[in-house]
């Protein structure tokens, strides 16, 4: 250990506070800027590799605050929302939410439900749908509809990310 990287503190005349000497608290000050750095460049990223479904997702954190990724769109994710979907979303949950009769809700930006119904509402849904027991995601505004598999999948990310 150095002289440089050893802190000194001393204290006020006439006051009980302390001060940091002006090199030491520049020695911090770099360190706060290197920890922003490296957490704005977290980003984990799952990508498709078979020939079952496409699969693009990325969450990724910017300072403090955490994106979700879908091909163009980025949402902006309440942290605590994305921990509960992480929680509820593992192997096999697809089940679970296409045999409920009503949608299921986790936290408040994600709802799951089965994609059992070819409606013009959803002009993506596909007879296919059903026999593959295809999951439709909302968060805010979007909606994907996910294959068990993928479903399994966003549950990995979600995780992975949250650790």
């Amino acid at each position: 250990m150095t002289d440089e990287t050893k802190l000194q503190i001393t204290r006020k005349e006439g006051e009980s506070s302390l001060i940091l000497s002006k090199v030491r608290s520049g020695l911090i000050a770099r360190g706060r800027k290197d920890a922003e750095v490296l957490l704005t460049t977290r980003t984990i990223e799952l990508r498709d590799t078979d020939e079952e479904g496409h699969f693009g997702f990325k969450l990724q954190w910017k300072g403090t605050t955490l994106w979700f990724l879908a091909g163009a769109r980025e949402i902006q994710l309440d942290v605590e929302d994305a921990r509960k979907l992480a929680a509820f979303l593992v192997k096999g949950r697809a089940n679970l939410v296409w045999d409920s009769p009503t949608p299921i809700s986790v936290g408040r930006q994600w709802c799951l439900y089965a994609a059992r119904e070819i409606s013009d509402v959803y002009p993506r849904a596909r007879e296919r749908d059903v026999p593959r027991r295809r999951v439709r995601v909302h968060c805010v505004n979007y909606k994907w509809h996910l294959l068990p598999s993928e479903l399994d999948r966003l549950g990995v990310l979600f995780r992975e990310a949250l650790r």
